[in-house]
């Protein structure tokens, strides 16, 4: 499945960031630390660099797209990029099944089996398997957002309602009330890190 490159924590009070273009592309090979593509945000440009020596399998996300803390923007395999055998019998095989898909074994060479049609099968597979684990962890992101904004605003009108009874009907009402807005925030702040964290074990 090869590791995750995920949007890191953004600045305070941003919530979300603009992928920008991608310094790399599926298949190109990447080093620690390298910079792989840029976030825009109203305050900084972030960059999201690869955390392991490796080749890029799969973009999540793609230029233009609106992503949140957490969300999976590309898979990187781990692989001996130092190399040079590897790196050339590599190149070769890409090479080879470009120019023939059809091409199993070439007749010129005995030392290379080149399993033109096997390699696009797997990449397939494993890009289903990102899909669903990266669509799951969006999912649970936007939703821990939905729960802190919207558990937000019932809140605050609780809260607003509270103060209402507290100075015009009963004081001990409007405690209550104020008390149990305050209990509400704690349980919804509670359900949207339980959720974020979910998704970021996904």
């Amino acid at each position: 499945m090869g590791v995750k490159v995920r949007v890191p924590e953004l600045p305070d009070g941003i919530d979300e960031a603009i992928v920008g273009s991608w310094l790399k592309n599926v298949g190109d090979r990447v080093y620690a630390d390298e910079n792989l593509v840029d976030l825009e945000t109203d305050k900084v440009v972030l960059e999201v660099p690869s955390l392991i020596d490796g080749v890029i399998t799969r973009i999540q996300a793609k230029a233009g797209d609106t992503v949140v803390p957490s969300q999976i923007l590309a898979f990187v395999n781990e692989e001996d990029i130092h190399s040079k055998g590897s790196e050339e019998s590599y190149q070769f095989k890409n090479e080879v099944a470009l120019e023939n898909p059809q091409l199993s074994k070439p007749e010129w060479s005995a030392d290379f089996d080149v399993p033109a049609k096997t390699y696009p099968q797997k990449a397939v597979g494993i890009s289903f398997a990102d899909s669903i684990l990266g669509a799951l962890s969006t999912a649970l992101v936007l939703l821990a957002f939905a729960v802190r904004y919207l558990g937000g605003i019932f809140v605050f009108g609780l809260f607003i309602y509270g103060l209402f009874v507290l100075f015009a009907k009963s004081i001990f009402l409007g405690l209550m009330i104020i008390g149990a807005s305050m209990v509400i925030t704690f349980l919804i702040n509670v359900v949207s890190w339980f959720l974020l964290a979910i998704a970021g074990a996904s």
